[in-house]
């Protein structure tokens, strides 16, 4: 008899840091990870490197990352869609700690935090309701 595994969930998105360009060098996306949707409307982020910049995109599994022309790397002037988490989980207990905010773009989503989990996991969020 086999034992079958349980079927391993494809990403929904690969997530890509953006390196900005600067005089003749044009700015770039390297994939550092992958985005899974979450059942609260949210994103889990799981990456294998740190995005120095700040700031990552999140492409579609089967998108392919938007045209450098016209490439924005700041973050939007609009209210963001998500609240960037890091999580830290010991034993029946997390800690949330908000690092940066999350928008959807054209396409894909933009994700601007200020530090970097050593971990490589950032949870998005939709933004809870000011008091």
């Amino acid at each position: 008899m086999t034992e079958q595994k349980p079927a391993k969930k494809r990403p929904d998105y690969t997530a890509h840091a953006v390196v900005p360009g600067s005089g003749d060098t044009p700015t770039r996306f390297i994939r550092i990870g992958v985005g899974f949707n979450l059942k609260n409307g949210g994103v889990s982020v799981l990456t294998d490197a740190a995005a120095l910049s700040g700031h990552v995109i999140l492409v579609g599994i089967d998108g392919e990352p938007p045209a450098l022309n016209g490439f924005k790397h700041g973050a939007p002037l609009h209210a963001p869609h998500f609240t960037a988490s890091m999580v830290r989980d010991n034993g029946n207990e997390s800690y949330w700690t908000d690092i940066g905010q999350a928008s959807r773009q054209d396409g894909y989503l933009s994700v601007h935090v200020a530090v970097w989990p050593t971990a490589g996991k950032i949870i998005l969020s939709q933004p809870r309701e000011q008091a």
